[in-house]
């Protein structure tokens, strides 16, 4: 998984995925995103595009899990969107969109954030 912060606008921050989401990616150590946004990133508002991955594994979902956890504890919002097919398939198994606010496009996360979805 590649992660690219795309622009940081209005308090918001965009990163792009590309490939696949899996455990090789966030066994590291340290969390994929806090390298692209820096630890105070997580008290930011950040809309993550998932049009790029078009796998994640059970791995990856622990992953959002916890990140999205991190915004929260920390006072920030993160809001997953455009998820590909397979990916939005996982996220509806594991009923994700329970926890992590999951929207199908761009324009449906910036709605999430702005109406409060942490």
């Amino acid at each position: 998984m590649k992660l690219t912060v795309l622009s940081s606008e209005g308090g918001v921050t965009h990163v792009q995925s590309e490939g696949e989401i899996t455990i090789v990616d966030v066994q590291k150590g340290s969390n994929p995103l806090e390298q692209v946004l820096g630890a105070g990133g997580f008290a930011g508002k950040v809309l993550l595009n998932l049009a790029g991955s078009e796998f994640i594994d059970s791995a990856g979902v622990g992953w959002l899990m916890m990140t999205h956890k991190r915004f929260r504890d920390t006072g920030g919002a993160l809001v997953v969107h455009s998820p590909p097919p397979l990916v939005q398939h996982v996220f509806q198994l594991l009923q994700v969109g329970t926890v992590i606010p999951v929207a199908d496009d761009e324009a449906g996360a910036l709605r999430m954030l702005r109406g409060g979805a942490s």
